[in-house]
């Protein structure tokens, strides 16, 4: 069990932002930018209005300071185990936690991650932001736990600081890692019920509450780091593992910049009690000046926050998304201290059972990560200094300034925008360099042709503008798909489904009154099924070429489709896209054509595996087992051995294995990649390192 919860699983979002206002009429000191300019200003008075100044001081960084210390953000993310009935979880004694101590495997997963890192850059002012990652999973060490350390980025030779980069595109980024791994731990047993602290080494483990089977508690930060994992007892000393668990990084003004305002408190309190005046400029002069920029950041943070907050328009992953783009731009301000652990047992808890690191050792690498190209020729950029959006294209040339208060890219071609926070979509005009807003109430969902696009509406109903004005197909509609030359339109009726199509400048073709419709884009074709389950087929133009008279029917290449007919679903056959049969129905399954070729099993009692041409012949096999070429290849496997065929059915390579189990396939032209006892191969055979 991993204390760590990755996303992706189950979010829970939760935000407590506690402020306690401080209002004064009279200018203090947080409307001062610097250090200099407050000693100034107070040096100016005298008298009362110089104790004045100085009492309005206090009360509003005492009432600030009370703000920042009661200031947490957090965003939980959870995961629970139970079957979503509600029913109590089944109680089933679990075995102690362990640790991998092969360390060899573990400095070998570090090896391969420092040859496959990547980064996003995303394009801002005053500086773009980087996020260094890895889509791999390695079986002896967890990335999630890795501390990556972006040093400089490089375009074309050029070194820059990672903060001095602004809309200039990097190709790569050096980076330091650092992973930590325990090669011995402790248990530490307590039990919860009745107490608020439990005390473990110099550390204070805070109890926030503590249920029958529930606990939540938090943890000082390098204790959590040190936290392996958690089990609990119950009262007959079965050890359980927990049924629901989440860990939330508790989010604080940063402790340094605390302490600065304390101390700056101490200054005016003494200060206050003064009347001489170098002694009261000698005493403000210890002010630290990193305490006026941190206030001014504080308060605009705040302001970027309440309008977060009050933007109805983001909800779930966007609001936290949008919410971590802020705490990126301002994340001097923010430390962590705390980690915060909830955790739910299916059964009452007699001792929470905690696994500790006691012995760890730490591998530090350097690492160079390639840029991972976002697709788009085009997308929005954030302008920090003014707080709005624009656009750049692929290389980070403005094409449009930053103008807008919040603006996302709405589609893959980066042509259409979406400004949240005023509720309006734009159409990206390059030529001309301009957002051209889309009468509101339209939201863009994608092309379907160079002049015609998708739009939803206010009432979520879908229509086609054209050139994102005209409306070609009203908005009355549930669905909207294009499929060949034409398009199926679906509606709701009385809780039913109404299926049209029609082409592009909205002409009836064929009214499907009573059928049920599964489109096949990548086809152009519709399969359509009728009230006794028999189906038929529409070609590219909306013609009913094949009448619902199969049991079977789907299409595996272009213009040729699998089919079963009569009582007898099992036996296959193919025919053309017209209604011309190719084989008679008599294989037990046939799979889509790749590269000419599909895989057809017979219904023999080995059940053997070949590959069909596309006159429905047999021309290699047979197999216990085959799969789907790419690249020219494809992996079968007979005769105790995994092997590599080329087209002609040749076997041109085999692939050594220890345990038979299905192959992990990848199949995306050239990159596939197949997966056999843990070490992966290219399409060709190849091994991957």
């Amino acid at each position: 069990m991993n204390k760590k919860i990755h996303s992706g699983i189950s979010y829970i979002f939760g935000l407590f932002f506690i402020l306690i206002a401080a209002s004064c009429s009279t200018p203090s000191l947080e409307d001062v930018k610097t250090k200099d300019e407050y000693i100034k200003r107070v040096s100016a008075l005298s008298g009362d209005n110089l104790q004045k100044t100085l009492k309005t001081d206090i009360d509003s960084l005492a009432s600030l300071k009370e703000e920042m210390d009661g200031f947490t953000i957090y965003i939980g993310f959870g995961i629970s185990m139970s079957d979503g009935s509600g029913k109590k979880a089944e109680l089933k004694p679990d075995s102690a936690f362990r640790i991998n101590t092969d360390f060899a495997a573990i400095q070998k997963d570090i090896n391969e991650y420092s040859k496959r890192l990547y980064f996003i850059q995303k394009p801002e002012l005053p500086s773009s932001r980087f996020q260094v990652g890895i889509d791999e999973k390695f079986g002896n060490i967890s990335t999630d736990d890795i501390d990556v350390k972006l040093k400089k980025v490089y375009t074309k030779g050029q070194a820059y600081p990672e903060d001095k980069i602004a809309l200039v595109k990097a190709d790569s980024a050096a980076v330091d890692f650092k992973y930590e791994y325990p090669k011995s731990f402790e248990t530490f047993k307590f039990n919860p019920k009745g107490k608020k602290e439990i005390a473990y080494n110099k550390y204070i483990i805070e109890i926030d509450s503590a249920g029958d089977d529930n606990i939540e508690f938090d943890a000082p930060l390098p204790l959590y780091k040190d936290l392996l994992s958690y089990q609990a007892l119950n009262p007959a000393g079965v050890l359980m593992n927990s049924s629901s668990n989440s860990a939330m990084p508790l989010t604080t003004i940063k402790g340094s910049i605390k302490n600065d305002m304390a101390s700056v408190l101490q200054i005016l309190k003494a200060v206050s009690k003064l009347n001489n005046k170098d002694a009261i400029v000698k005493e403000l002069n210890k002010i630290p000046s990193s305490l006026f920029p941190a206030i001014a950041k504080y308060h605009h943070f705040n302001t970027k926050y309440k309008g977060l907050e009050n933007d109805k328009s983001l909800k779930g992953m966007d609001a936290i998304k949008r919410l971590k783009e802020l705490m990126e731009q301002d994340k001097d301000l923010f430390g962590l201290e705390k980690q915060r652990v909830t955790l739910k047992f299916p059964d009452k808890i007699a001792e929470l059972v905690l696994y500790i690191t006691r012995e760890k050792e730490t591998i530090e690498q350097s690492a160079v990560a390639k840029i991972t190209q976002i697709a788009s020729p085009y997308q929005a950029f954030a302008d920090n200094r003014v707080d709005k959006y624009g656009v750049v294209d692929s290389n980070y040339t403005i094409v449009i300034p930053a103008s807008q208060a919040r603006l996302d890219r709405a589609d893959n071609t980066g042509l259409y925008y979406k400004d949240y926070k005023e509720k309006q979509d734009f159409h990206l005009d390059v030529h001309n360099k301009k957002l051209i807003p889309i009468k509101k109430g339209y939201t863009y969902i994608k092309d379907i042709s160079d002049h015609l696009t998708l739009f939803s509406d206010s009432n979520k109903y879908v229509g086609v503008l054209e050139n994102d004005d005209k409306v070609v197909i009203p908005f009355e509609y549930d669905e909207i798909e294009k499929t060949g030359n034409v398009l199926l339109l679906t509606k709701s009726k009385r809780g039913r489904k109404k299926y049209e199509i029609r082409t592009l400048d909205n002409k009836l073709v064929n009214d499907l009154k009573g059928l049920k419709i599964t489109p096949y884009p990548d086809y152009g074709v519709l399969i359509i099924e009728n009230e006794k389950e028999k189906l038929g087929l529409i070609d590219k133009d909306g013609r009913t070429v094949i009448q619902p008279t199969y049991v079977n029917l789907k299409p595996i290449d272009k213009d040729l489709l699998l089919y079963s007919e009569g009582s007898d679903s099992y036996q296959k056959g193919i025919m053309k896209g017209n209604g011309t049969k190719v084989t008679e129905p008599k294989f037990n399954y046939i799979n889509d054509f790749q590269e000419g070729f599909a895989v057809y099993r017979t219904d023999d009692i080995n059940k053997s595996y070949g590959y069909l041409n596309k006159a429905g012949q047999p021309v290699f096999g047979k197999y216990t087992v085959a799969y789907g070429f790419a690249g020219g290849y494809a992996l079968v496997y007979d005769n105790n051995i995994f092997s590599l065929i080329d087209t002609s059915g040749k076997k041109v390579k085999q692939i050594p294995f220890k345990t038979l189990g299905d192959p992990t396939i990848s199949l995306t032209g050239k990159s596939t990649i197949y997966e056999i006892d843990g070490k992966k191969y290219n399409y060709a055979g190849q091994p991957i390192n």
